[in-house]
């Protein structure tokens, strides 16, 4: 009888084990890959004011979006961002604020245009 082979994959830490600013990273990282329904459970429920649907209708023009994250040394849980979103006519949206995250969701924003 031969040994039997196991293959051990590195599991990837969830972003609440990883602090605040990874988990708007990966907030991010779902909505550029289009997986609105982990973007909405990572906190995407707790910011959107309207509904799911509308809430992903809301990126019907968005091509990609990038964003600079930092977490804020002086208030914990608090992340600072730059973002911008590429949208499909070329344009590019620019944004600016704060998330909060608490326990691993993003529990508050506070994310106004930097646009003029």
């Amino acid at each position: 009888m031969s040994p039997t082979e196991v293959t051990v994959t590195p599991s990837t830490p969830s972003p609440s084990l990883l602090g605040p600013r990874a988990v708007v990273v990966r907030y991010y990282q779902d909505l550029n890959s289009k997986d609105y329904l982990d973007a909405w459970n990572l906190g995407g429920s707790n910011i959107a004011q309207v509904s799911y649907d509308q809430w992903v209708g809301g990126f019907a023009t968005t091509k990609e979006i990038d964003v600079a994250a930092s977490d804020d040394v002086t208030a914990p849980g608090t992340v600072n961002v730059f973002i911008e979103a590429a949208q499909t006519d070329d344009t590019v949206k620019r944004f600016t604020g704060t998330y909060t995250v608490t326990d691993g969701v993003i529990t508050s924003a506070h994310i106004t245009s930097s646009d003029h």
